[in-house]
Parts: C-alpha cells; sequence; structure tokens
C-alpha cells in the first residue's frame, strides 16, 4: 500500500479484523507517505455472508474509494482440508466465495457513482489445480472466473476490475505454509500491481514472468503434468 502514498497524498481506509494491526499499520502508512496521507481503519468481520456484508457497509461510510483493494486470504495444508470438511469449507469461502460477495457489493456502490476501480487478489494456484494446495486453487479459480464476468459487466458503467495473479511472494502466509522454491519480494510485486492497476490491466501476473511460466504449465498434457511434483 506504500506504494500509492510515495507521489501524492492518499487517504487510506483499512479494513479488517484486528484493530491492532490496522492502528499499526496506518500509522506506518501516515509516517512514510507522503505529506497530507491519512489513514482510518474499520474493523469487520468475514465469517458468513451477513458479516461481509455489514464489513463492507460500514468502510462504505468512509466514503467511496477510487481503488478498493481485496486481498485477504489463507493458505491452508492441502492434507487438512482434505480430510475436514469445515476446513474444506472454510478454505474455498476465505479465499474465494467471501472476496467475491466483496467485490460485488463493492461494484454496485461504485456503479452507482460511475467510476472506481475494484482489485482482487487472486493467485497463480487458480491457473491450473495441482495436488499440493487443489482447494486453495480452486478458490482462487473460482474468483479468477468472478472477477472475469464481473468486468464484463462494469463495461460502460466507469468501473474496472483487476485480478491480480502473484506467484509464491515471501510474506508470512508463504513462509508460515513452508513454500518452496524462489519467492519474490513483496516491493517488486507491489510495484508490479500498482503499475498494472494504473493501466487498469484486467489481469495482472506478479512478476510479469508469472504469465509466460503458467501459460506453459497450462499447456502441458495431463500424462506429463502427473508425473510433476508440484
Amino acid at each position: 500500500m506504500r506504494r500509492w502514498c510515495t507521489e501524492e497524498p492518499t487517504h487510506f481506509v483499512l479494513v479488517g479484523r484486528r484493530e491492532d494491526t490496522l492502528r499499526a499499520i496506518s500509522e506506518d502508512l501516515v509516517t512514510r507517505g507522503c505529506d497530507g496521507t491519512e489513514a482510518s481503519i474499520h474493523v469487520g468481520a468475514f465469517r458468513d455472508s451477513e458479516e461481509v456484508a455489514a464489513t463492507v457497509a460500514g468502510a462504505l461510510e468512509h466514503g467511496r474509494p477510487d481503488i478498493a483493494l481485496v486481498a485477504f486470504g489463507s493458505l491452508p495444508e492441502q492434507a487438512v482440508v482434505s480430510a475436514t470438511a469445515s476446513a474444506l469449507t472454510e478454505a474455498l469461502e476465505v479465499n474465494g466465495v467471501w472476496p467475491a460477495l466483496c467485490a460485488q457489493l463493492l461494484f454496485n456502490a461504485l456503479r452507482e457513482e460511475g467510476a472506481g476501480r475494484i482489485v482482487l487478489l487472486g493467485s497463480v494456484a487458480g491457473d491450473r489445480g495441482r495436488r499440493s494446495n487443489y482447494a486453495y486453487g480452486a478458490a482462487k479459480s473460482l474468483l479468477a472466473t468472478f472477477a472475469a464476468g464481473l468486468a464484463h459487466a462494469a463495461v460502460g458503467t466507469g468501473v474496472s476490475v483487476s485480478l491480480v495473479k502473484p506467484g509464491p511472494t515471501d510474506t508470512p502466509m508463504t513462509r508460515g505454509a513452508g513454500t518452496r522454491g524462489r519467492l519474490a519480494a513483496p516491493d517488486d510485486v507491489a510495484r508490479t500491481i500498482v503499475a498494472g492497476v494504473a493501466r487498469k490491466q484486467p489481469v495482472i501476473y506478479a512478476p510479469p514472468r508469472w504469465r509466460v511460466i503458467m501459460a506453459i504449465i497450462r499447456a502441458l498434457p495431463g500424462p506429463l503434468f502427473d508425473r510433476l511434483d508440484i
């Protein structure tokens, strides 16, 4: 988010479950941002449709956003969600259903104003199901299809919709999940997202090399793909 306030003053409305975390982020943004940068907070919940609707409504009371970034989720272990019905349900809801609902509610509000950008945080995991994280990937695939449909619905309304597909990034979530391989630097991913949103790109791979990588993975024949440990 700091990338959005380094060149001009920005008013952030930070929405999340934990007030202490939101306050820490808001203080950091104001301290490191341009003069005039402000940050408000709104504490909400995302456990069911009523809570999501109330959270979005509360956030919109701070004013209609120019850019609305929907970026929440979890990275559960596939073995856990495979064995537990409640864990599988939660993985699909938290990573797919509730972000999609947030996006729809935001779109309904922004369409009335005839302007605004909605940015959804997806994942390259949604491009092809893999044994290591197919529950998470399925949720992100749902979100990708929803974002594409919402972008189509937004044509002519003045609202744009972008879906971000990051590759594995060096964050507490990926480190905690034991993600293998090279992790992208968060600042590099942030630069790509900010540039893509400014250009109103419908799909933003971050870093950009993942567009090519995933095109290759999607094109692999089934028998060859099945032999890969990914």
